[in-house]
């Protein structure tokens, strides 16, 4: 066998790789920081992906309990 024929060396390799433009950049369209946890949305790349909801709980949110009443926009919600 020829070296013409063999795999690329591990050098082609890694320079075809670090020439290849990197995928964009994950797109936070929404970010909200509330009492007790934070979360995020990140946007689908394709008008057919999924919006991802990212959450992160505080420490102290196991502590407080839950709400007497839900609210939505700012109004009660009827139990």
């Amino acid at each position: 066998m020829s070296p013409d024929d063999s795999a690329p060396s591990d050098s082609t390799t890694a320079t075809a790789t670090a020439t290849e433009p990197a995928p964009p950049a994950a797109r936070v369209v929404g970010r909200a920081v509330e009492d007790g946890w934070t979360e995020a949305f990140v946007s689908p790349r394709s008008p057919t992906g999924a919006l991802f909801q990212l959450m992160e709980y505080h420490d102290d949110y196991g502590e407080k309990g839950a709400d007497d009443a839900l609210f939505v926009r700012g109004e009660r919600l009827d139990s």
